[in-house]
């Protein structure tokens, strides 16, 4: 049987400075594809998301919380590591994506034209971050029984997603970060801060889904050349234009489950190969730390540690 190629795409929090610049100096097709996606976003937004990407005042150590240049650089080189992929005869049967990966994964598969996933991009970045409150969102190495047995943690964030049985990410308002950083201490429960400043897949997003909502209902959607399984359903997800409001809006505000979407994909792609094309290679560190099986075989271009 002949294996398929899946592409797992990342969304917020898996970003850094710099990320895929030596591939940006060394792939020609990378390269241009950034270079085009870069001159569609100036037109759209009137400043360069590479300037700032590249910028040599910054290090891949200094967190990269700009929303208004992480949200559309990620979506920039997912697209782009996704189309020299496919350019060097590397074609998915199917799209895994994680919130704003369902995006770029709506785009690789033509359901969605890149002018317009760049103009959504921008968008949503301009309205969560003029209707949000500032929040902060941790990894922490709990399970979900733990979480809910501390009141702390179930009262005052809420989840984010459950990445395995032993890790979830939450998120909690600014002004809460201080209390909370201590409860992890005190409690001595390992935590790491994510590089994002809204609450995505929270309570704290409600402000801006009437007008994400009217966003998301202008667009044009077509059907998919490929199939896209989402983490946050855990299944296999259709765009039209019955649904596509209610989708795009689920897609970052719900919680998503990554160890349960990847089992779902070996459900539904038995024998596959795997390509991570997130920043950060988060699904490739995943699946280090799931039994998948031994049928399983993952390639990941991209990290902090590589660029």
């Amino acid at each position: 049987m002949k294996n398929q190629n899946v592409f797992l795409i990342a969304g917020q929090g898996t970003q850094y400075y710099h990320m895929g610049k030596s591939l940006y100096q060394s792939d020609e097709f990378f390269q241009y594809w950034m270079d085009e996606q870069d001159y569609l976003f100036k037109s759209i937004a009137g400043y360069s998301v590479l300037a700032d990407l590249h910028d040599s005042s910054k290090n891949k150590a200094m967190p990269y919380q700009n929303i208004m240049t992480s949200h559309a650089a990620i979506f920039m080189i997912e697209y782009a590591l996704g189309l020299s992929l496919m350019n060097q005869g590397i074609v998915p049967e199917c799209l895994l994506g994680i919130s704003l990966g369902e995006l770029v994964a709506f785009t690789l598969a033509n359901s969605i034209t890149l002018a317009a996933a760049l103009e959504t991009v921008y968008q949503e970045s301009l309205i969560i971050q003029r209707s949000c409150p500032p929040c902060k969102m941790y990894v922490i190495f709990e399970t979900m029984a733990s979480f809910y047995s501390h009141s702390s943690l179930y009262l005052f964030t809420e989840l984010v997603a459950e990445t395995n049985q032993s890790q979830l990410v939450i998120s909690c308002t600014s002004s809460r970060s201080c209390v909370l950083e201590q409860f992890f201490i005190d409690q001595k429960i390992r935590f790491i801060e994510l590089p994002i400043n809204y609450g995505f897949h929270t309570c704290w997003l409600e402000p801006a889904k009437d007008s994400l909502c009217e966003l998301y209902s202008k667009l044009t959607v077509l059907p998919g050349m490929f199939p896209v399984l989402s983490a946050r359903e855990c299944r296999t997800v259709e765009i039209d234009d019955m649904n596509k409001v209610d989708l795009l809006w689920r897609r970052i505000r719900q919680p998503f489950y990554v160890e349960k979407s990847l089992r779902s994909l070996i459900g539904q792609c038995n024998e596959s190969l795997w390509f991570d094309i997130s920043p950060n290679s988060v699904f490739n560190t995943q699946c280090k730390q799931i039994d998948l099986g031994d049928r399983k075989k993952i390639y990941s271009f991209l990290s902090p540690f590589k660029d």
